[in-house]
């Protein structure tokens, strides 16, 4: 028979879609931009990004006219990860169901934990040195997050018109154990309507959805992740909104 990989392509990224609807991982918080990459052999996509259009009277006059061209995004398509596994005998493997998806259900993980990673890292490296972006905690001392934290993310998305819905703080470990000494975060056992909430959001506070995410990477004392590991001390949580970054 021989090998089809089509058969392992196809199985692993339903399986991937299958999971990124159940449970929120990182990539399923940034913008898809799947639908315009999606079936291209082109390098890459460049084209209008998905944005927020502004609405005017009409009739409307030529300088009133939504343009998104004006802004374009990029989207390489040479970044390609996979999961290549060596079996002794493909031919049963293949033909044995239960050890299809067995492979696939580690793929997936293997994958969408290598994304998730990858979009963490992205966004650190993406934000600007400055202390607008890159923000040390304000209590200094026990290095505790504070509720002002989220208020500050909030009030920087707002100067930005970042849409109010789609904002995502993905927290540190240590970070997540704190969140519980603030008053005013909503747990997920205290939202009263749960099917509202998909399976990883752990809470909600000043209108992010927060999720716990335990590979964070430590950052240096600039808020930067250091070739040098030994300079990587300090825990990072990150505030954003949807369109900050996209995949296709």
């Amino acid at each position: 028979m021989g090998f089809n990989p089509q058969i392992w392509g196809v199985k692993t990224l339903n399986a991937m879609r299958e999971a990124m609807l159940k449970r929120v991982r990182v990539i399923s918080t940034i913008t898809d931009y799947t639908q315009f990459v999606e079936g291209t052999a082109a390098e890459g996509y460049n084209g209008p990004k998905i944005g927020t259009l502004s609405a005017v009277a009409l009739p409307a006059s030529s300088g009133d006219v939504n343009s998104p061209t004006n802004t374009a995004i990029t989207i390489s398509s040479d970044q390609k990860v996979g999961v290549p596994i060596k079996l002794s005998d493909i031919d049963k493997a293949q033909t044995n169901v239960n050890l299809i998806n067995e492979y696939t259900r580690d793929a997936v993980n293997a994958l969408l934990d290598d994304y998730d990673l990858s979009v963490v890292k992205t966004m650190i490296g993406g934000l600007t040195t400055d202390a607008t972006q890159r923000k040390a905690l304000i209590d200094s001392t026990d290095l505790k997050i504070s509720e002002q934290e989220f208020i500050n993310a909030k009030a920087y998305l707002n100067s930005k018109k970042a849409p109010t819905e789609g904002r995502t703080c993905l927290i540190s470990p240590v970070h997540e154990a704190q969140l519980y000494a603030i008053s005013n975060f909503i747990s997920r056992d205290k939202i009263s309507d749960t099917n509202a909430v998909r399976e990883g959001v752990i809470g909600r506070l000043h209108g992010f959805d927060i999720i716990l995410y335990n590979d964070m990477p430590k950052v240096n004392t600039s808020g930067k992740i250091d070739a040098t590991a030994g300079n990587n001390t300090k825990n990072c949580t990150l505030f954003y909104q949807s369109l900050f970054l996209g995949f296709g």
